[in-house]
């Protein structure tokens, strides 16, 4: 079998179990809150952006107030950051390599538990990695004022709406092309 099909069907597997897993426990204090916040969605929120809470506000709308309700998006974050993690690890490294940071990074207890219960973490990682594709991608393979660069820009506006700590993300594009020869 292909070592590519097989790392594809260990991760449909456990995507669908993570799915399952997601309405099997009560909220959190955390995504109590977001199911309030969401109820009456505004621009920012003590703790977080208004990201979560109108993620949150969709996917009750869809399947109603219950916990897999609340957590419907922390699978396909994980996923999504799982394919972003790949792109990365392939355009620095190679295919092997990119192939072994899936498999690690799906074995990290941390993701497991972000892709069941949290949702702030779920979404950091996806929307980061997504950020940090875009940017090297637009440093490696892009000209000045390429249509990447703008994405790169969205997602990184978008890491900030999740939470506003991630404001300093913004940091490390400056920093790295500050240090590039």
């Amino acid at each position: 079998m292909n070592v590519d099909k097989l790392i594809l069907a260990a991760l449909f597997a456990i995507t669908v179990c993570q799915f399952i897993l997601t309405g099997h426990s009560d909220l959190s204090p955390q995504e109590s809150l977001w199911w309030m916040e969401s109820q009456r969605l505004t621009w920012a929120y003590l703790d977080d952006g208004p990201a979560l809470p109108a993620l949150v506000r969709f996917s009750t709308f869809l399947l109603g107030d219950t916990p897999q309700a609340v957590r419907l998006w922390n699978p396909l974050f994980m996923l999504l950051s799982t394919y972003w993690l790949f792109l990365i690890a392939r355009s620095v490294c190679n295919r092997t390599t990119a192939r072994w940071s899936v498999v690690v990074f799906n074995l990290l207890p941390m993701v497991n538990f972000a892709a069941v219960r949290q949702l702030d973490v779920a979404a950091c990682f996806c929307f980061t990695l997504l950020t940090l594709w875009l940017f090297w991608c637009g440093l490696h393979r892009a000209r000045p004022g390429h249509w990447i660069w703008w994405l790169a820009g969205w997602s990184l506006a978008l890491c900030v709406l999740i939470d506003f700590i991630l404001a300093l993300f913004a940091l490390t594009p400056i920093f790295i092309i500050a240090h590039s020869p």
